[in-house]
């Protein structure tokens, strides 16, 4: 619209195109430089997605949710939360109470497949206790009792497990016991 005919108040802007960048101003910022905005996991959620939360506010946070929830759009953005690559700030890339609790959550949310890949990821591996208890419990639910069982082994005895999962390591391991045929492991 021309600027005489613009409506009342509302002035024209005239754009102009903007000139060529040169080589050194190309060389100032090349775009791999920057560190990227969303997390390279495909969620689109940021990187930073934990900011500000300490480990005991997001276990908080998520002991006061209603898991899985019952809104499937709620369940989505749920799910995108819980498995995109983000730790908590100060964390590292491998805090082993947060991932423990997102295996956790990802079990109560039914994404068992998804919760023995976090998992396989936990720092020691089936060498650690919390790891190895994680994922019995997640082999037991998907059924493969074999690998279940080789899992439990590291857990069982441990002495730095919280009281609750110590019972559900000696649970796991009754049930080992009792498929493998030695009842006498019961006494």
């Amino acid at each position: 619209m021309p600027p005489g005919k613009a409506p009342r108040g509302l002035e024209a802007v005239v754009r102009d195109p903007l000139p060529p960048l040169d080589e050194k101003s190309r060389a100032i910022l090349d775009r791999d430089e920057l560190a990227p905005v969303a997390a390279s996991d495909g969620t689109g959620l940021p990187l930073e997605l934990w900011r500000g939360l300490d480990l005991a506010a997001i276990e908080g946070l998520f002991g006061s949710l209603e898991i899985p929830p019952r809104s499937p759009a709620i369940a989505s953005l749920w799910r995108r939360l819980i498995v995109s690559d983000a730790m908590p700030s100060g964390g590292g890339d491998t805090d082993p109470r947060f991932l423990a609790l997102r295996v956790e959550a990802l079990t109560r949310s039914g994404l068992l497949k998804e919760a023995g890949e976090a998992a396989a990821t936990m720092p020691g591996g089936s060498a650690e206790p919390l790891a190895a208890l994680l994922t019995a419990r997640t082999e037991v639910a998907l059924g493969r009792r074999e690998t279940a069982c080789d899992a439990i082994k590291a857990a069982r005895h441990s002495t730095g497990l919280p009281r609750t999962l110590k019972t559900d390591a000696l649970l796991i391991g009754g049930y080992c016991a009792i498929t493998g045929g030695n009842t006498a492991a019961l006494d």
